[in-house]
C-alpha cells in the first residue's frame, strides 16, 4: 500500500527518476555527461513536464 502511495505521488508530481536531466544520482553522472546535444533537449524538455514539447521538438525536427 505505501508503495503505491509513492507511485502516486511520483506520478502527480511528474518525478521522472529514469530522466538524467531531472533525478541525477551519482552513479550515473558519467552517463550523463556522455548525453548528446539532443538527448539533453529531450531530457529537458521532459522534465519541464510538457510531454507536447517532445512532440513538437520531433515534428519540427522531421522536416529538417
Amino acid at each position: 500500500f505505501f508503495i503505491l502511495q509513492i507511485e502516486q505521488i511520483i506520478h502527480k508530481l511528474h518525478i521522472q527518476v529514469d530522466n538524467l536531466c531531472q533525478f541525477l544520482p551519482q552513479e550515473q553522472v558519467q552517463n550523463f555527461s556522455r548525453m548528446k546535444d539532443k538527448q539533453l533537449l529531450i531530457g529537458t524538455m521532459k522534465a519541464v513536464g510538457k510531454p507536447e514539447l517532445e512532440e513538437q521538438f520531433e515534428e519540427v525536427n522531421s522536416f529538417c
